[in-house]
């Protein structure tokens, strides 16, 4: 057997396989919207790596939802309802009612150890003579049984303990335990906390198909608002919105193929050939994909539904030698094969480029398109000689028609299309003049502006902040680890930016501790005497006795140690972190006060802690996303000086027609991104690196036979079909695809308008 009929068969076998593989993969495959997975930003520092994963961990596992009732009764109900039916999916643990005992949980746990404890505003009084809790005492035995602050007058006389439970309670925002439930009462409704919990985060696909249906169920028992918070309902909405965009994708620019390829081939069977290498691009592409990755990212599924389009250039260039006369497949694969190998040497490289990028989601494009290419290019090769051996002959009005546009075109025309160029060069550097530059990497992520009302509304109402910025504090030992965090939290209180989240908040250091307890003693005992008032005034004198007594037994420690241990730390476990290379960490989560003015004034006094550091992950992958953009920028500059190169040694003098329709096609799709608004990001100039090897293609083909019809057909609908596979994701719902379709749909217009210019004579019959 002949080695290009064995070749022919192999191929032909990968992609019998990569189709039967595909289809038993595919719907159990991962589909990733991490926006790390987009600027897999990394801190130099190990402990600030350990602290970004586990805050992002926990981010991507929690989700939160309000119920909201005219009653509590009807919101319980409610709640419970949207409860139950989100509980069914496996993996996801839901909680509408406090668990059995954790209304006295702090109780049991802190009121032993309530001698070690100090609010920051009793600490303050104490220090001033504590007169004002002196009045307060001495009015606590008339006041009703539910202010006694949790211990009661008889062991809590100055409300010390009770202080300190609620500056701690605070950090749940409004919430409050009330019958077993979370709950809270704004505009005239009563609202229930319903916790979500993720085991994986595979589960919030899951979640998302089962929020209409307990929605549904809330409702129907009496809820009247429902409102969500949380990454996992967010990752949900951007997987579904992955998913129809790419099924939109796929289906509309199938859709628009075909309405171009059949009147260009009057055959349907033709122009099945034509589309045919697309198909099986997406094929091979994705495959690759999933070989190499178990999870694919939303971005590269919708990326990669569109890039392989630029597949269907191969099978549409060797097809469109029908209208050179009479059909001779070997023939036109000998005169095809060289122009076929550049184009598709060229956009490979372009695409491969993205492999060079720290970013996983375009490597995955990379892979998708740079196999799918690859192997679209050898089946056309190995298979349309054989495939088209039996097409009949295009109709003669066809031929002549083309013919007519091609040789009819009256010298006015070439001028006015001169004209429109110098007008478009004109139109592209004013819109580029326009441009600005936006790297914020939140551009990458589809929103849902519906559940963006919903979490912003949720938030507001909690009162608790939605930044997903946070301090990284470690050191030697867990003492070190709470003195420093005790440190971060006076310096933001001095900075106006009190209500900090961490775990001195619950298990205070060991020297903050003692000298609670040695300011209680000096306040009570000392020269103030407030504990002897205080049993003078009530006609008590044994209470003073009783407080001594409990002063001298402080109770049990209180360590991370001990706290960790006890079910009262289940929310602020997360917190705390110990591993191989930095000892222990923890994670502080800012107050809502803290604006990024605050932070900058900040600035001196944080950087004089030791061990601290202030980690922002948006704004780090928006940092890093700009250092990409300069890099590609120069890989952009490379890579055209390398295309530059290949086509001088391949065409010689006509490199430059070939090379410059890409430089007029960039301007306009640049320009147009100014004209539209839309700001200059990374996809802007991964537009204009896929651009690079589309729009060279075109002055490949018009230069290396610009005489021919096949030519003067080819092009024209290459450029059509490119943009019905690209131009669709001007309307995607990611910001950033919004940009790239746009800048690569004008772009290939463009330079097909310049390579048409710019071809070497009139086409016409084969020469």
């Amino acid at each position: 057997m002949a080695p290009r009929r064995v070749l022919a068969w192999a191929w032909l076998a990968a992609l019998v396989w990569a189709g039967l593989w595909l289809a038993l993969r595919l719907p159990g495959a991962r589909l990733d919207t991490d926006i790390s997975g987009l600027a897999p930003w990394a801190a130099p520092e190990p402990a600030v790596r350990a602290a970004e994963s586990a805050q992002r961990s926990r981010v991507e596992r929690s989700a939160l939802v309000l119920v909201g009732a005219p009653t509590a009764r009807e919101a319980a109900q409610g709640a419970d309802a949207c409860a139950a039916v989100l509980g069914r999916a496996p993996g996801v643990a839901v909680r509408s009612r406090l668990p059995r005992g954790a209304g006295t949980g702090f109780l049991d746990f802190y009121g032993p150890r309530s001698g070690l404890l100090l609010s920051r505003e009793d600490a303050r009084s104490l220090r001033s003579g504590g007169e004002d809790l002196l009045r307060r005492a001495e009015a606590a035995p008339f006041l009703p049984a539910w202010e006694d602050g949790g211990l009661g007058f008889a062991r809590d006389p100055f409300g010390l303990f009770g202080d300190w439970l609620l500056e701690t309670s605070a950090r749940l925002g409004r919430l409050a335990p009330e019958a077993g439930r979370l709950t809270l009462r704004s505009g005239g409704m009563a609202w229930v906390a319903v916790t979500v919990h993720l085991a994986s985060g595979g589960a919030a696909q899951a979640l998302g198909a089962d929020w209409p249906a307990a929605a549904a169920a809330a409702r129907g028992a009496g809820a009247r608002v429902l409102l969500r918070a949380g990454f996992p309902f967010h990752e949900a909405a951007a997987a579904a919105q992955a998913r129809r965009e790419s099924g939109m994708v796929g289906a509309l620019s199938t859709a628009l193929l075909a309405l171009l390829l059949v009147p260009v081939f009057g055959s349907p069977r033709t122009a099945f050939l034509a589309l045919l290498p697309a198909l099986v691009g997406c094929v091979f592409g994705a495959t690759a994909v999933l070989l190499c990755w178990s999870r694919v990212h939303a971005v590269a599924l919708v990326f990669g539904s569109t890039v392989v389009g630029v597949a269907d250039d191969y099978g549409l260039y060797f097809l469109c030698g029908l209208y050179d006369g009479v059909w001779d497949p070997v023939r036109r694969l000998r005169e095809s094969a060289a122009p076929l190998a550049l184009a598709a040497a060229t956009s490979v490289a372009g695409y491969a480029a993205l492999a060079f990028l720290p970013i996983p989601a375009l490597r995955q494009v990379a892979v998708f398109a740079g196999v799918g290419l690859s192997l679209d290019f050898a089946g056309v090769l190995l298979w349309y000689p054989r495939l088209s051996a039996r097409l009949g002959p295009l109709s003669p009005g066809r031929v002549a028609a083309a013919g007519i546009l091609a040789r009819g075109r009256p010298r006015w025309v070439r001028s006015v299309a001169r004209g429109a160029l110098v007008l478009g060069l004109v139109a592209g550097v004013w819109g580029c003049l326009r441009l600005g530059a936006d790297d914020d990497v939140r551009l990458l992520y589809a929103h849902d502006a519906a559940l963006d009302r919903e979490e912003a509304r949720l938030r507001g109402l909690v009162g608790t902040p939605g930044s997903s910025s946070f301090f990284a504090v470690w050191g030697p030992s867990p003492e070190t680890v709470l003195e420093r965090e005790e440190a971060l939290r006076a310096a933001l209180d001095r900075a106006g930016a009190p209500g900090s989240t961490a775990v001195s908040v619950f298990v205070p250091s060991l020297r903050r501790q003692a000298e609670s307890r040695a300011a209680v003693e000096k306040a009570l005992f000392g020269r103030a005497a407030l504990a002897r008032r205080l049993a003078r005034a009530l006609g008590a004198p044994s209470l003073a006795r009783r407080l001594a007594r409990a002063l001298d037994r402080p109770g049990p420690r209180l360590d991370p140690e001990s706290w960790l241990a006890d079910p009262v730390s289940a929310p602020w476990r997360g917190l705390w972190l110990r591993g191989p290379g930095y000892g222990w960490a923890s994670v502080v989560a800012p107050g809502p006060g803290l604006t990024p003015s605050r932070l900058a004034g900040l600035g001196p006094a944080l950087a004089r802690l030791a061990g601290v550091a202030y980690v922002d992950p948006v704004g780090s992958a928006t940092d890093l996303m700009r250092g990409l953009r300069w890099r590609l920028a120069w890989v952009l500059a490379a890579g055209t000086l390398l295309v530059g190169a290949v086509l001088a040694v391949s065409l010689g003098s006509r490199a430059w027609g070939a090379l410059l329709p890409f430089a007029y096609g960039g301007l306009a799709g640049l320009g147009a991104l100014g004209w539209s608004g839309q700001p200059l990001n990374l996809f802007s100039l991964l537009a204009l690196l896929l651009l690079l090897g589309t729009a060279v293609d075109f002055g490949i083909y018009t230069q290396a036979s610009g005489r021919s019809l096949s030519s003067f057909v080819a092009v024209p609908v290459a450029a059509l079909v490119n943009v019905a596979a690209v131009g669709v994701l001007a309307f995607s719902g990611t910001p950033a695809l919004r940009g790239f379709g746009l800048v690569l749909s004008v772009g290939i217009l463009a330079a097909w308008a310049c390579a048409a210019a710019l071809a070497p004579g009139r086409p016409g019959a084969r020469t």
